[in-house]
C-alpha cells in the first residue's frame, strides 16, 4: 500500500521515510524498534538514580537558552541539554507542559539528561525506540499507529511451529514490538519475529550444505613466489594462502576469511587472484562502500591490470585481470570475460540474491569471501554453513598496542589538549560521530586546528579522504564512513564521541584507522553514558578482535 495512503503522511514525510528504506506500508509496520524504553512511573528530581532512565512532567517557566546550536534548559535542578535541535528554542514554550524522559548523569555538582525525549500527551511506561533520522519518535510511533489500522497482517509461518516454539502470531507481535503494554510482550514479540526472520534466511539461504562445484581444469600453475610484496607474509597468511591452494587443487572454493583489522588478508586475497590470472582468468572483487573498493583497487593496481568500477564510473572491462568495485559490479549491463574468482568483502553487507547475481558471472567460479568483522567461530559456522572458514589469527610484526581511553565529555579540554599535542608532533587525527548532524557542532570545538567534515553523502568524499592522505589537514570529523577501507598511516589518534551509541565490533574496526604506522597510536571513547561503561571498557582491556566479537555477541 502506498505511503501517502497513511493518515498524516505528505510528500515531504515520504521522502524522509525513503531516507530509512520506508517506501510501502507494509515497509512501516515492519520497521522494528531497536528496542523498548521502560520509562516507569513520572518521578521528581528528588527521586532519580544517576546512570538510569527517569521520565518526568513538567511545566516549562521559561524558554530555553541557545548557545552554539546547544538548546539548555535548567528547570527543577536538571539542566536538559540538546544538541543540534536549535527549533527547541522556540518549540518549549512557557507554560507548556512536556514529559521529558532520558538517562540521568551528573556533571560538576549538578543532575543532567542529554539529548531527552520530548513528549506532550504519551504516559506509557513503556516505549518503543527507534532508529531514525528527519523523523522524531513521536512522529514514527503515530505513523505506524496510522498504519496499522489500514493494512492486514497477515501470518507467515505455520501453525506447526507457532505451537511447537511457544510463538504468538504475526499480527499481534507486530503490534506488541512497536506499543508494548509491559517489558514481558516486547520481549515475546521480538522473540517471534526474530525467529521469523532467522527461519527465511536459511530457507532462501542458496548456498545449502554442498559445496560449490568449479570447473578447476584450468588451474594448471599455483605457484605464487613470483607475486612479490614489499612485505614478508606471516605464518598465519601462509597457512590460509595453503588452504586457499587445496581448495583450488581439489576443484571447489567457497571460503571465508577472517582475521583481525590489519592482519593482512587483502594480500591473502591477492595470492589467490594472482593464481587465477596467471591460469588465464579474470577476478572481480566487490566491497559494500566506494571508499572501501578504491582503497582495494589501489593496493591491487600495484599487481594487476586492474578496472575500478562504480555507479559513476564503468570502463571497458574487456582486457581487465582485476575488476573491483561497488554493487555496479553485479549489474546486469555487466559482462566479464571468463570470471574465475569472485571475491567479497564485508560478506554481511550484501545481501544472499545480490551476492548469487555476481557468482552467476561466472561459470562457477571459485569464491572467497574476507571480512575484518570478527564473527565468533560457532557463528559463523551456523550462519555461513557451506562455507570454509580460515582466520588469520597473527598481525604483522611491527603492529603495535593501540591504546585505548575511556572519558566522559567533561574532560573533553583535556581530549582537545590531546588533538593539540597529536598535531604538534606532525600527526593527523579523526573525530568519528554518531551522526552527520552533530558534524558542525563538533567540528567546531576543534576550530583552531586544520579541519575538515567527512560524510557518505557529500559528493566529494574521495577528494577530502585524498586531501587527508596527503597531510592536507590536521582533524578529520567524520561519521563510519571511515570504518573501514581508510589506510592514513600518520593518523595516530582516533576520537570517538557519543561512544555508547556504537556496537564494540564497531568501535574495534574505527580504532583500527590508527595504528598503521611507526608511531605509537590512541583511541579514545567519549561517552557520558554510565550504563555504558562496562560495555565500553572492554575496548579499553582488549585488542583481540574476536575476544571483543564474543563480548558484544554476549552484551546484545
Amino acid at each position: 500500500m502506498d505511503l501517502l495512503q497513511v493518515k498524516n503522511i505528505g510528500p515531504a514525510t515520504v521522502a524522509a521515510l525513503n531516507k530509512l528504506n520506508i517506501f510501502t506500508a507494509e515497509d512501516l509496520v515492519e520497521y522494528y524498534p531497536k528496542r523498548a524504553a521502560f520509562r516507569g512511573e513520572l518521578k521528581k528530581p528528588a527521586d532519580f538514580v544517576l546512570g538510569e532512565p527517569a521520565a518526568f512532567a513538567v511545566k516549562i517557566a521559561k524558554s530555553p537558552d541557545i548557545i552554539n546550536g546547544v538548546v539548555k534548559l535548567k528547570i527543577n535542578g536538571v539542566e536538559l541539554i540538546w544538541f543540534n535541535r536549535p527549533y527547541l528554542k522556540n518549540y518549549l514554550k512557557p507554560g507548556k507542559e512536556f514529559i521529558f524522559f532520558g538517562e540521568v548523569s551528573e556533571r560538576f555538582g549538578r543532575l543532567q539528561i542529554l539529548n531527552p525525549e520530548i513528549e506532550t500527551d504519551s504516559r506509557d511506561p513503556f516505549v518503543a525506540i527507534y532508529k531514525t533520522a528527519g523523523v522524531s519518535q513521536k512522529t514514527m510511533r503515530k505513523l505506524i499507529k496510522n498504519a496499522l489500522t489500514v493494512i492486514n497482517i497477515n501470518e507467515n509461518l505455520p501453525n506447526e511451529l507457532l505451537t511447537k516454539y511457544n510463538l504468538q502470531s504475526k499480527e499481534s507481535a507486530v503490534r506488541d514490538i512497536h506499543f508494548p503494554p509491559d517489558d514481558g510482550a516486547f520481549l515475546r514479540a521480538r522473540r517471534r519475529l526474530a525467529f521469523e526472520e532467522i527461519f527465511f534466511y536459511f530457507q532462501n539461504f542458496n548456498f545449502e550444505d554442498s559445496k560449490l562445484q568449479t570447473d578447476s581444469r584450468f588451474i594448471k600453475d599455483f605457484d605464487y613466489s613470483d607475486l612479490k610484496f614489499p612485505f614478508e607474509l606471516t605464518a598465519a597468511q601462509k597457512k590460509v594462502a595453503d588452504e586457499i591452494i587445496e581448495d583450488m587443487r581439489r576443484g571447489a572454493m567457497n571460503r571465508l576469511v577472517e582475521g583481525d583489522v590489519g592482519c593482512g588478508k587483502t594480500a591473502v586475497a591477492a595470492i589467490a587472484a594472482h593464481i587465477v590470472i596467471k591460469n588465464g582468468r579474470a577476478c572481480c572483487l566487490m566491497a559494500p562502500t566506494e571508499v572501501l573498493a578504491r582503497q582495494h583497487f589501489e593496493f591491487f593496481k600495484n599487481y594487476f591490470n586492474a578496472a575500478f568500477v562504480s555507479s559513476a564510473q564503468k570502463p571497458d572491462i574487456s582486457n581487465a585481470q582485476m575488476i573491483i568495485g561497488t554493487h555496479a559490479v553485479f549489474q546486469e549491463k555487466m559482462k566479464f570475460r571468463n570470471l574465475g574468482l569472485v571475491i567479497t568483502d564485508e560478506q554481511h553487507r550484501f545481501g544472499v540474491a545480490q551476492r548469487k547475481a555476481l557468482i552467476d558471472k561466472g561459470a562457477n567460479p571459485f569464491v572467497l569471501v574476507t571480512t575484518a568483522t570478527p564473527i565468533p567461530r560457532t557463528l559463523a559456522l551456523t550462519l555461513y554453513r557451506g562455507m570454509d572458514i580460515s582466520i588469520i589469527d597473527q598481525l604483522p610484526d611491527g603492529r603495535q598496542k593501540i591504546e585505548t581511553y575511556l572519558v566522559n565529555s567533561s574532560l573533553e579540554e583535556r581530549v582537545i589538549n590531546f588533538v593539540k599535542k597529536t598535531v604538534a608532533a606532525g600527526r593527523q587525527c579523526y573525530v568519528v560521530t554518531p551522526s552527520i548532524e552533530s558534524e558542525e557542532t563538533i567540528a567546531a570545538k576543534f576550530k583552531n586546528f586544520r579541519v575538515e567534515i567527512l560524510n557518505g553523502k557529500l559528493k566529494n568524499k574521495y577528494e577530502i579522504l585524498e586531501d587527508f592522505l596527503n597531510k592536507k589537514f590536521d582533524v578529520l570529523v567524520s561519521t563510519t564512513v571511515v570504518e573501514v577501507g581508510v589506510n592514513a598511516p600518520n593518523a595516530t589518534l582516533m576520537i570517538i564521541m557519543g561512544a555508547e551509541r556504537f556496537g564494540l565490533s564497531q568501535l574495534h574496526q574505527l580504532r583500527g584507522r590508527v595504528g598503521r604506522g611507526a608511531e605509537k597510536s590512541y583511541c579514545v571513547l567519549v561517552s557520558d553514558s554510565v550504563l555504558a561503561r562496562p560495555r565500553l571498557k572492554i575496548l579499553t582491556q582488549s585488542a583481540d578482535g574476536f575476544y571483543i566479537a564474543e563480548k558484544d555477541l554476549q552484551t546484545r
